[in-house]
């Protein structure tokens, strides 16, 4: 019987590999077997190995986007306007959405993210980049081959499809968004529509709050690894102010300094700047623009009319959201 407790395991023989990959169906203890080509070799990778074991699941192919939230405050406007906005968008391109909400975030913990470090106490680690990992994990565990990430208090202003941003290179593993504020003139002069520059460019320009990863070995990778930076953060060999004349730190935003998962990327990258070949990054020069900050209701006149991703960044969320909602720029319906 396959890999259950205290049975005989099954190994393949002569060291060949399944064609496929074997994984809990149910949660009942059943299991399926995949045969695409997407899968093989996701199962046993070796002769001494049971069929049956911790490898990622088989991919789907589905394009998944991630709602992950917790508390009331952002629970709350998650279900009333963004959440109904991404079912939205995903049902007119045929996207999946992953939902991951409790009312605290020990609860968003136990309940949502159980099976993303099993065994591993998440002491010292930066709790935004925890959720917003464990996210992107949890859609890869359920066979999400490409999973989109915004944030809570994110809308979709377009019905853009993600390949638009994603054809230019679809090689790359990550998609960034470089065209934050806090380094302005620097963000605002990037040379062309897609393309990462230096390590110092994507620094003072990335923006997390809407990415789109592939579901790829590297990738994973590349996750545990910001997860483990995400302990140091304060050191000083993550700030990033010397890299843009605005001395913008991606370490030392308002009201969360040495914190966030934008500073655990930032000092994950510049620790290892060989990690952009895996990258493309998508600036202000491209149309629609793959995101954009939103401030409060007055400032929505300047927002530009060709935003994918309004991203709200002051504290008040829900004023800014209601007049996305308000002025038709974002549709839930």
């Amino acid at each position: 019987v396959l890999g259950l407790p205290n049975r005989p395991l099954v190994m393949p023989a002569g060291g060949s590999e399944p064609e496929g990959c074997y994984w809990h169906a149910d949660g009942g203890g059943s299991l399926r077997l995949a045969v695409g080509p997407a899968s093989r070799g996701r199962g046993a990778s070796a002769s001494q190995l049971p069929i049956c074991w911790n490898q990622p699941p088989c991919i789907s192919g589905a394009t998944c986007l991630v709602q992950t939230a917790f508390g009331p405050q952002y629970t709350g406007l998650s279900n009333k306007f963004t959440l109904p906005n991404k079912i939205r968008y995903s049902g007119l391109n045929g996207y999946r959405v992953v939902v991951s909400q409790q009312p605290t975030l020990a609860e968003l913990m136990k309940r949502e993210f159980q099976d993303c470090f099993p065994g591993i106490a998440l002491v010292g680690f930066d709790a935004q980049t925890v959720l917003k990992i464990c996210s992107i994990i949890k859609a890869f565990r359920v066979g999400c081959e490409s999973v989109f990430w915004t944030d809570a208090d994110a809308g979709l202003l377009d019905d853009t499809p993600l390949d638009t941003y994603t054809k230019g290179n679809p090689g790359a593993d990550v998609y960034w968004s470089v065209s934050d504020i806090g380094a302005k003139e620097k963000c605002s002069g990037w040379s062309t529509p897609m393309g990462c520059q230096s390590f110092g460019d994507f620094s003072s320009c990335l923006n997390a709050g809407a990415v789109l990863f592939r579901n790829t070995h590297w990738t994973e990778n590349f996750l545990m690894r910001i997860i483990a930076r995400s302990q140091y953060l304060t050191n000083p060999f993550c700030n990033t102010s010397s890299f843009n004349k605005a001395e913008f730190d991606q370490c030392n935003l308002p009201h969360a300094p040495d914190s966030g998962d934008q500073c655990a990327i930032a000092c994950e990258v510049k620790a290892d700047p060989s990690v952009m070949h895996h990258f493309e990054c998508l600036s202000d020069r491209m149309s629609p623009v793959f995101q954009a900050v939103a401030l409060s209701r007055d400032w929505m006149v300047w927002l530009r009319k060709d935003v994918f991703v309004a991203n709200c960044i002051l504290p008040d969320k829900w004023e800014c959201i209601k007049a996305l909602s308000d002025l038709g720029r974002m549709k839930t319906v």
